[in-house]
């Protein structure tokens, strides 16, 4: 007697679906946040062998915190690929969706930008993948548009500007801010503020370590598991009261504790930045 087996199928036939996705197109090419940011210093914040496709790593980053250059070659490298650029209309806008109840589908007026001309598609399902970081904010200083000098976004640089003997400030201390104020402060003759950076021990892999791990996928997928162990362990910290947390705390306490241990003995603003510390004639007392 043969052997019965059921189908795996559905019941119905499946109807094709077209599925719109705004977001990788209105650049004039892939890459996102990495083909339009240029500032000096333009870098990955977190280990690039985490900041990857799993299905498809790339053994040749050139440091620990791959350049956006970099990094926007390897998304477009993988863009071509897998055939993704012959689905993705680049520098077109989409200028409104609606949805049309008794065709039960969206309605979408898309411009060309290089053109101007406007066209309609429709779509079956509609994704918004837009992102954020290309809407540039400016801060609400007072006299802001009034300054005579260069304004620029480090969304939006003027690479064509240089800044050699220019007294600069720069507004922000976060991400973008790191990057940028170091290379800066190379520069000739320049006076810029001062602002954490990156490890100046950040690791650069050589041309043989980036061999290795192209000849050895195995090395490379254990490298990169043990930067992901690393950095998903450390979320524990942000739970209050865990011992990860107290070890954070304490880490951090000795570590302000020897800054500060070292200046003139002013501490009061030392006393306000952390909490539990108190100094009289330079001498630290902790209170529990």
């Amino acid at each position: 007697m043969p052997t019965f087996t059921i189908k795996d199928e559905p019941i119905e036939n499946l109807r094709p679906l077209k599925v719109r996705v705004i977001g990788a197109g209105f650049s004039e090419e892939i890459g996102g946040t990495w083909y339009e940011n240029r500032y000096p210093g333009c870098a990955c914040d977190i280990p690039s062998h985490s900041y990857q496709y799993s299905f498809d790593p790339n053994p040749d980053w050139s440091s620990l915190y791959a350049p956006a250059a970099e990094i926007c070659a390897y998304l477009q490298r993988i863009s071509k690929k897998y055939g993704v650029t012959r689905y993705i209309k680049l520098t077109h806008n989409v200028k409104s969706c609606k949805w049309d109840e008794v065709l039960k589908k969206w309605k979408l007026q898309i411009e060309n930008s290089s053109t101007g001309e406007t066209f309609e598609e429709d779509a079956d399902v509609l994704i918004s993948a837009r992102g954020s970081l290309n809407e540039i904010s400016w801060p609400n200083i007072p006299g802001l548009n009034d300054f005579q000098g260069e304004v620029m976004h480090s969304a939006n640089w003027n690479q064509n500007y240089d800044f050699k003997n220019k007294r600069v400030g720069v507004v922000g201390g976060g991400s973008s801010s790191i990057q940028i104020v170091p290379i800066l402060q190379k520069l000739e003759g320049i006076q810029a503020m001062l602002s954490m950076g990156f490890d100046p021990n950040e690791p650069k892999f050589s041309l043989e370590q980036r061999k290795a791990f192209a000849n050895n996928p195995e090395a490379l997928h254990s490298f990169r598991k043990c930067i992901e162990v690393a950095s998903n362990t450390i979320h524990g910290a942000s739970l209050r009261g865990s011992e990860l947390q107290k070890r954070a705390v304490l880490a951090l306490y000795d570590r302000m504790k020897d800054r500060f241990s070292t200046e003139s003995g002013d501490l009061g603003i030392t006393c306000s930045i952390i909490r539990g510390w108190l100094s009289s004639s330079n001498t630290w007392t902790w209170l529990s």
